[in-house]
């Protein structure tokens, strides 16, 4: 290990040992504080383009702190929480940049988040040119598998005997997170059958990397006459959105994606009151004595 990455290391792990002993942070945020400081010199500034890493106190400097806030590479809420990270380090080392306030400042309210019409969705499959087209838009739109879910699978992760064919999906994450098991809907069956035909165990199902799929998607989203550039992402939650609205129990839901919670599942779908109201009246009437109408809920202004 490089001298400078082991400095960096050493004082991420007594920064969280510090403020754990001392309860300023809780044990749950202590490993999620531990994991984040110890991605930046290998994967956190080569990706916000600062080059060489800073990997000691000098280098830490305000346009490096600038290039993390300021960068298109991670999501808002993201870099909120790389931020933050990094000053606890600095503030720990006594980093005099760590109370410049305006230097940490970041509007991290969250993008807005969108989702396909059912009509949108039928119209992405019907232009698609060919199975790995299909595979994409099957796989986000009607499994909901993440993109880096359907860049890792491989042939050996299918079971494909019917009626009940599955797959293992190995989750974001540098190294994948939880294998869980998934069925496999009508609509991706046949393109991992056909692609997975006279296949190695180890080949991948999608042998090109994510920009190839980024492009390939959006290119599919003009082809639809969708107006808005299409993202792997928006078929993951228009699949739950839409699977919700049919019927899909959140729990059954919260499992398909691989989430932790059901509020997590909840705020992805877009869940709003009037959908969740509505399924509260659904349970009224299951629940009913027979003969007997339930009493309304009552309005709460």
């Amino acid at each position: 290990m490089p001298s400078g990455a082991r400095w960096w290391r050493e004082r991420s792990r007594a920064c969280v040992r510090a403020k754990l002993e001392s309860g300023e942070i809780e044990r749950v945020w202590a490993k999620t504080l531990g994991w984040t400081l110890e991605r930046f010199p290998d994967l956190i500034w080569p990706k916000v383009g600062v080059r060489p890493a800073p990997t000691t106190l000098s280098a830490i400097t305000p346009s490096v702190i600038r290039a993390l806030r300021d960068s298109p590479a991670y999501a808002p809420k993201t870099r909120s929480q790389y931020l933050q990270s990094l000053r606890h380090l600095l503030r720990f080392v006594g980093s005099p940049l760590a109370e410049d306030g305006h230097l940490w400042s970041l509007d991290a309210r969250p993008v807005r988040r969108r989702w396909l019409l059912k009509e949108q969705l039928w119209a992405l499959w019907g232009a698609c040119r060919d199975d790995l087209d299909r595979l994409v838009v099957a796989a986000g739109g009607f499994n909901g598998l993440r993109r880096v879910e359907i860049l890792r699978l491989r042939v050996r992760d299918l079971d494909l005997t019917l009626p009940n064919p599955r797959m293992s999906v190995l989750g974001k994450g540098r190294h994948g997170g939880k294998p869980r098991e998934l069925p496999v809907t009508s609509q991706l069956y046949p393109i991992l059958v056909g692609l997975a035909t006279g296949q190695p165990g180890d080949a991948r199902l999608y042998p090109k990397g994510r920009t190839d799929l980024d492009s390939r998607l959006a290119a599919l989203g003009r082809l639809a006459g969708i107006p808005v550039r299409v993202s792997s992402h928006d078929l993951r939650r228009t699949f739950g959105r839409l699977a919700y609205r049919s019927g899909v129990s959140l729990v059954d839901l919260k499992a398909l994606y691989g989430h932790e919670s059901v509020d997590q599942t909840t705020h992805y779908i877009g869940a709003d009151q009037d959908q969740l109201r509505s399924g509260l009246r659904r349970f009224e009437a299951a629940m009913a004595v027979p003969g007997t109408a339930p009493e309304p809920t009552p309005e709460v202004e």
